[in-house]
């Protein structure tokens, strides 16, 4: 009898591994390093390439920034507006990660931050919020105050808001930036137990896990501060009576 014929090829052949840690690696090197170079059009297309990535569902946020945080903040700098918006963009996914919140301020890009952050024109909208929300990321790590205390930060903080008075996202960021300095000043001085718990602190950390959500880095400084306030006896029973055992409660459901 004749042979069966062959069966026919398949319409769509898959591409082999794509999503491997190892492709994703090489991939984020490709554009990092299509960021560091001359080229300005390899800067925009290595900013979307990473901007992508970083928004994908299955992103790998740790190897992402442990590769490429100083290209995008590099691109972060760039004089063109797409550039710095898509760069702006990776940056705000990535500083919801602790470890990348302290490294941008270590690496310099505060002040390239407050920059975007006060960019003018209806046109820039994006450039501002995307900086903003990369900037109260920042404002809730413990380990940042030394540098957002700062008098030049402060200053062109109340600057931004200032100017931009007309502009409610950047009205409201700012508050809550420099609301967040503050709270964490406070949880700090705390932590530190150079002074006992005061009345109305145990309700201002309820609002502020409220607000942020309880796995947002200023949460997880408000559990240090309930640490230390439980090796305080003096400030037990004040902690108890303001609703701390609700607080430690809602800080138990964090991922």
């Amino acid at each position: 009898p004749p042979p069966h014929p062959p069966p026919p090829p398949p319409l769509h052949r898959p591409h082999p591994n794509l999503h491997t840690p190892s492709r994703a690696r090489e991939h984020t090197q490709v554009l990092a390093a299509m960021a560091m170079s001359s080229n300005t059009e390899a800067h925009a297309i290595a900013a979307m390439g990473l901007a992508t990535m970083c928004n994908a569902a299955d992103a790998n946020g740790a190897l992402i920034a442990k590769v490429s945080l100083p290209s995008l903040v590099r691109l972060g700098r760039s004089a063109k507006a797409d550039t710095q918006c898509a760069a702006l963009d990776a940056l705000a996914v990535l500083s919801e990660q602790p470890s990348v919140q302290v490294d941008l301020v270590r690496m310099g890009a505060l002040k390239m931050l407050l920059e975007r952050a006060a960019t003018s024109g209806a046109e820039n909208a994006d450039i501002r919020s995307l900086a903003l929300n990369a900037l109260q990321q920042i404002a809730s790590n413990g380990a940042n105050m030394a540098a957002l205390q700062a008098p030049e930060v402060s200053g062109r903080l109340r600057g931004m808001a200032a100017h931009l008075k007309d502009d409610l996202v950047v009205t409201r960021s700012v508050s809550t930036i420099t609301r967040s300095i503050q709270t964490i000043s406070t949880l700090l001085e705390l932590q530190g137990k150079r002074r006992p718990l005061r009345p109305g602190e145990v309700a201002a950390m309820l609002d502020c896990v409220g607000i942020a959500g309880i796995d947002a880095s200023i949460s997880r400084e408000v559990a240090h501060t309930c640490a230390a306030i439980g090796g305080q006896r003096g400030s037990v029973d004040l902690f108890i009576a303001e609703g701390g055992l609700e607080l430690l409660n809602n800080l138990c459901r964090s991922r």
